[in-house]
């Protein structure tokens, strides 16, 4: 239906989101511990 492609789609949104702070998160440790 309609509805589940929607919430499909905002909850892939959702997830990129989420990756991408997970990968920022991971470099600024990163960066942070080797200086």
């Amino acid at each position: 239906s309609r509805d589940s492609y929607f919430s499909n789609t905002s909850w892939q949104q959702i997830n990129s989101k989420t990756q991408n702070l997970k990968w920022a998160f991971t470099f600024y440790i990163n960066y942070h511990s080797k200086a």
